[in-house]
């Protein structure tokens, strides 16, 4: 079985654990409706039925087929008032294959968020989240890039951060973040990261209506056993709401990274045993785009962004451009239709953000109907289509393209207390 045992929450991460205890505490012993606000259980159940036709991401000749059945319970609990809004949600996957037994696994998550309004103008939050997973596609709706090696994986991300009001037309906010990825099988990269944030928000409705102008400035710091790479971006942008039904938004500006790698120093040849490190510094740019239009049947997104991110279980980071369209309808009360479609582009030199070069890219498609049984009970089918074109290591060899076609059907009960 791959996996985690379910003991792990107990000993790592102990923050984690800590602000988990105490939020939980808060939320029984305190809840909101003595102090005039909103608290709410919720426990959930959702089964799922699949079949994969390439459960590993590999090429044509190698693929390997299969059913998938998730049984995931979970439980969110909610506060909210005037001042404060907190949230509790942890779940566990038990998922179980017909023929890869050996892909049978027990993942876990767990999130915790805190928001609260210190002044007037002063407002804090802090966001935790803590996952621990096994499944091959985990990253691909993420990143485009798959894991094409099987193991676990724990990964834990905090995130501390808040905003400040000037006056009625500007405000900044600051953020703080912790990123850390350990997987069981040595052949794959964990890193930890450390990222700061800082950005100023000023209402420019004098010139045009409903027109908000952003800078920003971030930094990141991600550090891998043999590579650690600095990445520093900053943004100007505006936010629009043409409409009442229809906004844009988007930032763009110049990234400076750093990269410092450690490399085997030889004499006449021959490896020394020792390591030297040397430094490579470049340029690029970084942004996002969306356009975004709700109706009161039809929403839908256009999204382009283009940042450095981690690269799914790779030694190093990937500059990454990803553009997607997220369509949602509702036809009646009960019944909805949805596709998302996406294009994502992994690149980065080796040498220059990663040990070994990375050109990797994703195309995916995924129609989606839900239909709404009751006010607990939904009901959705969906079909999943991705294609994964990569350039070979061994020059000679060409591209390696990768498709998969999934189907599921999924159920999902839900049923809230203390509304």
């Amino acid at each position: 079985m791959i996996g985690f045992p379910l003991d792990t929450f107990m000993v790592r991460p102990a923050g984690f654990i800590i602000v988990f205890c105490l939020m939980t505490a808060f939320l029984v012993v305190a809840p909101a409706p003595a102090r005039g606000g909103e608290f709410r259980l919720v426990p959930s159940v959702k089964v799922q039925e699949e079949y994969d036709d390439n459960i590993f991401y590999a090429a044509k000749e190698s693929q390997e087929s299969d059913f998938v059945s998730t049984v995931t319970p979970g439980v969110e609990l909610k506060v909210e008032d005037p001042r404060l809004a907190a949230s509790l949600k942890g779940s566990v996957a038990g998922i179980s294959y017909v023929d890869n037994n050996a892909l049978n696994a027990v993942d876990q998550f767990l999130t915790a968020g805190l928001t609260y309004m210190l002044t007037q103008r002063l407002r804090t939050q802090v966001n935790l989240n803590f996952t621990q997973d096994s499944q091959p596609g985990r990253d691909v709706e993420a990143t485009g890039l798959p894991i094409l090696i099987t193991s676990g994986r724990a990964r834990q991300q905090y995130n501390v951060g808040g905003d400040y009001t000037f006056s009625e037309k500007t405000a900044l906010n600051f953020s703080y973040a912790f990123y850390r990825d350990r997987y069981e099988n040595a052949a794959l990269a964990g890193f930890q990261a450390h990222s700061f944030g800082l950005g100023l928000n000023h209402d420019l409705s004098q010139y045009v209506p409903e027109l908000t102008g952003t800078m920003n400035v971030s930094t990141i710091r991600y550090d891998y056993p043999n590579i650690d790479v600095q990445s520093t971006t900053m943004t100007l942008g505006a936010s629009w709401k043409y409409s009442e039904k229809v906004s844009l938004s988007g930032e763009i500006g110049p990234r400076f990274t750093r990269s410092e790698f450690e490399v085997p120093v030889t004499l006449f040849g021959f490896p020394t045993g020792r390591l030297r490190t040397e430094t490579n510094d470049g340029q690029g740019w970084g942004g996002r785009l969306s356009y975004a239009c709700q109706g009161l049947l039809t929403k839908w997104e256009l999204s382009l962004s283009r940042d450095l991110d981690q690269a799914s279980g790779r030694s190093g980071t990937t500059e990454r451009t990803t553009t997607g369209l997220d369509i949602a309808r509702r036809l009646t009360e009960e019944l909805s239709i949805g596709l998302y479609g996406g294009y994502y582009l992994n690149q980065s030199g080796a040498g220059e953000f990663a040990s070994q070069e990375i050109d990797t890219r994703t195309w995916r498609a995924q129609p989606r109907i839900m239909y709404k049984v009751s006010q607990n009970l939904a009901l959705q089918a969906s079909y999943g289509f991705s294609m994964i074109n990569e350039e070979s290591i061994n020059e000679n060899s060409g591209d390696v393209e990768r498709t998969k076609n999934v189907v599921f059907l999924e159920l999902r009960y839900e049923h809230p207390f203390f509304e």
